[in-house]
């Protein structure tokens, strides 16, 4: 535990350096199930809950939180003494049932994908260990969205005596329970609309090949045009188990979880097996009885499979309800490509089994055997929940990712968000390249005279349009109808997949529109800085806002490369264009002066004299404060490959400013009536007192964006080379959602409640630690290095959207070395290096030989670091 837990009152029993929660059960579980189906939780005290798997994101049915009747139990006998107990320390949606006993003593270790749990129990003969996994293997969109959760229960006999044991592993049945969320107030027509009705639900012998368990039914159906069938479908849960022939199968496909006490308790208590009950209640169970000789061990597969088929929406759905009358539309799962039935999606999950879990595991092996800190590495991976969580991902292979889930805010379940996926998109970028441009491509397609929408869709209304809540900005919320870090926000994202992936047809297809999306920026200039609402939009920042005036800057400098690299290939194709890139960039050259040159004018503030660097940049013309994401376009442009748009010394001496005021300047937070670990501040005075935001006459602290914070305060200031001081950013935040029980919902403000899409912005940290970035078009690697205090050696993997490096540099020497671990395509060359220094300053390399990248090549460079 941290040294300086007994400052606050809420202290989770967490090992930082081997990734372990002891005896505890965090407010929100481990993320199980693939991209696009909603999953549930296994929790970290060993209960099972948060299930979103009948599509309803945004709305939590009782049954669907935590529903009493699943969980996995054991039974032993030795030594003619029979024990018998659940296998989770408590219910975490009430009281336990009446005649069972809790195992004493959980340890939970999760690192996305996979998670590992032993029990202990000083009654037990036996050591039980947990362990399970999502397949998640990036590029390979069909295997990571699979609706499965696999898991594998190892039994320990380490006596010098045999043991008879059971593992029971009971599921209940929500089929028929969901709905989706939005305000009953602000959108009654869409409003929140809930199905609660399990009438109908049954469970019965499963079956299949060599497997055995249960599956879940209903009797339910409704007309295909219906949102109520997306509750309906299948539910399974098996085992693969080897060892059949030798043991005792045993089956309850139906009692009663609402009951206080289990109906086959006792008898599962006395004999190790199940016996069906005449109850036709809501929960089944099977149980797999055995023999463990001296010394033995065994592993036990099992499976969850829900097979929720119908993904129904439409628009004003409360109404409709009401009225009966639907207009839904089904768009269906991204499995349904792959697979016609339940049955033949079982058959494959067994047989790829063991290749699954081992391509699942090759990220969190590369992250682990990293010279990264382990709470970083452990953070790191751990930040890939919200794609699991927050997406759908339909029949046709659109994807969406959710904002919030499930977030109590009075737009339900938006997707898209493009100003927050600026810091987002870092894991879907990297490791799932084909799903972030097909998200990028909706929005181009939603894009019209220049205004890219904030919104792309709604997963309980409609998806791949604007004309849903909060689709386009409102305009007597925001004052305005358009932000103008929209289309910023677009340009920066596909910029930096066309020039990473030397992909000549995406800057083609997405030239159509860009002149217009800067055409609309140029007319929000005033004194050369755009100027209206942003992501930042419960407050009006203005004139001047720093945030938008630098990452005005990155926009126009990706807009003239952008420019740059189509008129080269325009010479060739076509001449007659040629003049008007050439235009577009003299103008945008000018206009980066002119915006560069205002923006400093006006905002900054210097502190040792007029002629020094020392100073800040206050957040807009009025009032001097300073604010967490002043240089987000600075690190933007670095995350790009495009270097730094803000004069290095002016960007230190904020950052540092930053550090004063919304770091260093308190070390504890009062949330209600609890002393919490302290929040970055979003915005504070020179003294560092935070400034709150006005919610209409309400004024509200701990308004802190933290995901953004991570970005484009903490990240930037490693570029900047303030390694350390950075670090701290990053870890303050951990251990504000660790240490008080939220690993998996630190939300949108830095508390406990939802899971939030810009989680996965922790990949970035990678590039921001080696200042990697890779140009397609030029063939070269930029790099800046950086040195973590007291690691010597480091040892980092990159994830580029082609292509993967390992990348090793240590404080003793001056060579740099590098090896290709995975190559997804033949055409990518290395031909030069070229080490940017935290200034922007860069030094070419040339490779003696063009390094065709592929998988195992290594080269390397010398560089006085």
């Amino acid at each position: 535990m941290n040294e300086n837990s007994q400052k606050f009152d809420i202290n989770v029993d967490y090992d930082e350096e081997n990734g372990t929660i002891h005896d505890y059960c965090t407010s929100r579980g481990f993320p199980l199930g693939g991209i696009g189906t909603g999953g549930f939780s296994i929790f970290t005290n060993g209960g099972f809950g948060k299930f979103r798997t009948n599509h309803n994101w945004f709305k939590s049915i009782a049954e669907a939180e935590y529903p009493k009747g699943t969980f996995f139990a054991v039974w032993t006998k030795a030594n003619g003494r029979k024990v018998a107990k659940i296998l989770r320390r408590g219910y975490q949606g009430g009281e336990e049932f009446s005649n069972v006993e809790s195992i004493q003593h959980t340890e939970f270790r999760g690192r996305i994908p996979i998670f590992d749990l032993n029990y202990t129990d000083e009654d037990l003969p036996i050591q039980l260990k947990l362990t399970g996994f999502t397949s998640l293997i990036p590029h390979n969109v069909k295997d990571s969205s699979l609706p499965v959760a696999f898991f594998k229960m190892e039994i320990n006999n380490r006596n010098q005596y045999s043991v008879e044991s059971s593992i029971l592993f009971s599921f209940e049945n929500i089929l028929g329970i969901g709905g989706s969320g939005c305000s009953k107030y602000l959108l009654p027509l869409s409003g929140p609309v809930s199905y609660t009705s399990i009438k109908g639900n049954y469970g019965d012998n499963f079956k299949f090949d060599n497997l055995i368990g249960v599956r879940f039914g209903t009797t339910q159906n409704y007309k295909s045009n219906n949102p109520r069938k997306r509750v309906i479908g299948q539910y399974f849960i098996f085992s693969d188990f080897s060892k059949f022939n030798e043991s005792i199968l045993s089956t309850c496909p139906s009692w009663d979880s609402k009951k206080q006490s289990i109906d086959f308790w006792e008898h599962f208590t006395q004999n190790g097996i199940l016996r069906s009950t005449e109850s036709s209640g809501n929960a089944g169970a099977f149980a797999i009885k055995f023999e463990l000789q001296p010394k033995e061990k065994m592993t036990i597969n099992f499976y969850v499979l829900w097979w929720t088929p119908y993904y129904i929406i439409e628009k004003k759905q409360r109404l409709r309800k009401l009225l009966g009358i639907h207009n839904g539309k089904d768009y269906g799962h991204y499995y349904l490509q792959h697979f016609s039935s339940p049955e033949q999606m079982i058959q494959y999950v067994v047989t790829e089994r063991n290749r699954l879990e081992i391509r699942s595991r090759e990220i969190v092996d590369l992250i682990e055997k990293s010279t990264l800190p382990n709470w970083l590495k452990t953070y790191i991976l751990n930040s890939t929940d919200s794609m699991l969580i927050n997406t759908a991902l339909t029949r046709e292979g659109e994807f969406y990712m959710m904002e919030g889930v499930p977030w109590d805010w009075p737009f339900g379940a938006l997707t898209g968000t493009i100003d927050q996926r600026l810091a987002s998109h870092p894991y879907s970028y990297m490791l799932f390249p084909s799903l972030d441009k097909n998200e990028l491509i909706g929005f181009f397609k939603l894009t019209k005279n220049g205004k890219v929408p904030h919104g792309n869709g709604h997963a309980d209304i409609a998806l791949g349009t604007k004309d849903i809540p909060y689709g386009e900005p409102i305009k007597f919320f925001n004052r305005t109808s358009h932000w103008v870090d929209l289309p910023q926000s677009f340009i920066l994202q596909i910029g930096k997949h066309i020039i990473q992936s030397w992909d000549i047809d995406l800057l083609k297809r997405v030239w159509q529109k860009i002149p217009d999306m800067m055409n609309y920026l140029d007319e929000t200039l005033v004194n050369d800085v755009p100027e209206g609402i942003t992501t930042y939009d419960y407050k009006k920042y203005q004139p001047c806002f720093i945030y938008t005036a630098v990452l005005h800057l990155a926009t126009l400098r990706m807009a003239i490369y952008l420019a740059e690299l189509l008129k080269n290939v325009m010479e060739k194709e076509d001449p007659k264009k040629v003049e008007d890139l050439k235009n577009f960039i003299t103008n945008y050259k000018k206009q980066y002066r002119a915006t560069n040159q205002s923006y400093q004018d006006r905002l900054w503030i210097p502190q040792g004299g007029e002629n020094t660097p020392e100073g800040f940049f206050k957040t807009c013309e009025r009032g001097y404060t300073v604010f967490t994401s002043a240089l987000a376009g600075d690190w933007i442009s670095r995350f790009c490959g495009l270097g730094p748009v803000v004069d290095y010394n002016k960007a230190y001496s904020h950052s540092e400013w930053q550090s004063k005021a919304l770091v260093n300047s308190h070390d504890i937070s009062i949330i209600g009536d609890k002393r919490t670990r302290p929040l970055i501040y979003r915005e504070a005075d020179i003294e560092g007192n935070e400034i709150p935001v006005r919610v209409i006459l309400k004024k509200k602290f701990h308004v802190n964006n933290p995901w953004q914070t991570l970005a484009y305060q903490a990240f930037e200031a490693i570029y900047l080379n303030r390694v350390e001081e950075g670090l701290e950013i990053i870890k303050k935040i951990w251990e504000k959602g660790y240490y008080e029980g939220f690993p998996w919902d630190l939300d949108h403000w830095g508390q406990k409640g939802h899971i939030y899409m810009t989680h996965p912005v922790m990949w970035a940290v990678l590039n921001a630690l080696t200042g990697a970035s890779y140009n397609g078009f030029e063939d070269h690697l930029i790099i800046s290095p950086r040195f973590i205090p007291r690691i010597e050696k480091m040892s980092i993997p990159l994830f580029f959207p082609d292509f993967w490096l390992l990348m090793e540099y240590d404080q003793s020497s001056n060579e740099i070395k590098f090896t290709v671990i995975k190559s997804f395509r033949s055409d990518l060359m290395i031909k030069k290096i070229i080490h940017q220094t935290a200034d922007g300053t860069e030094r070419v390399y040339p490779l003696p030989n063009k390094i065709k990248i592929e998988k195992n090549v290594k080269f390397s460079v010398e560089i006085k670091l």
